[in-house]
């Protein structure tokens, strides 16, 4: 028996002349038809409907398989697989998505802590600095470059009121006092919305204070829980981080 397959005319019905995408239903059914004989011509409309149960097979296993890739990597991750990607990597609510956050702003949360440098006062400073948008005040009481002292001739870490003038202490070894500063965020209540004067639109004499905005805004607000999560992930096991929290 001959097959002549390879000499096919394009198959009627779904396609006739424009190249399908790969996946689609056009595509699924072009692969089946010229994997047959060339018994059935080009008019088949009997063929055609036996081969939708497999186009509508093939376009479902291949969709799935495409979700499927997109998912094996952070980069590419979506929905609740990310919050599966950050509980591998941080523990269950270690690294948890806030309310209302979307893929790429909890991708980019991921990724900053996954590289994050730890176990060290700078990794400390970058961590938050990337949370909040502002450098922390770090203290540690028994660190001299902290604290300076008396009486130290030729070094920039000589104690004096205004400059290096904390006092510090051996009785509080492995802690330190972090000043955390972060945005107050007064969201959305000052904000006109349509229909209203103050909105903007054709408004004269007054300032245009509205906002194209939405529930997406909640996830830009830095909580305290999210800055007690950057410090226990960042700080050296066994020490004690004391926090003051300023909303500026």
């Amino acid at each position: 028996m001959h097959s002549t397959m390879n000499n096919l005319p394009p198959p009627g019905g779904l396609l006739s002349s424009n190249i399908a995408s790969v996946g689609s239903k056009e595509d699924v059914y072009n692969r089946l038809v010229t994997q047959l004989v060339d018994w059935f011509g080009t008019d088949h409309a009997v063929l055609d409907a036996v081969l939708q149960a497999y186009v509508t097979t093939g376009v479902l296993n291949y969709s799935q398989l495409v979700y499927d890739n997109l998912q094996m990597r952070l980069q590419t991750a979506t929905e609740d697989n990310l919050d599966l990607i950050a509980e591998d990597y941080f523990g269950l609510n270690g690294l948890p998505r806030r309310p209302g956050e979307s893929d790429d702003s909890y991708r980019n949360r991921i990724s900053a802590n996954l590289l994050q440098e730890r176990a060290t006062r700078r990794g400390m400073d970058n961590a938050l600095y990337i949370l909040t948008g502002y450098h922390p005040i770090i203290f540690e009481p028994w660190r001299p470059l902290d604290c300076g002292g008396y009486n130290v001739d030729n070094s920039p870490y000589t104690i004096g009121y205004g400059t290096h003038g904390a006092y510090g202490s051996g009785s509080y070894a492995y802690q330190c006092f972090i000043n955390v500063f972060v945005s107050a965020y007064q969201g959305m209540a000052s904000r006109s919305g349509y229909n209203s004067y103050y909105f903007g639109y054709n408004a004269t004499g007054s300032p245009a204070i509205g906002w194209y905005g939405g529930s997406y805004l909640d996830s830009t607000v830095v909580s305290d829980q999210d800055i007690y999560q950057t410090i226990n992930l960042t700080k050296v096991e066994g020490t004690i981080c004391w926090v003051a929290i300023h909303r500026i």
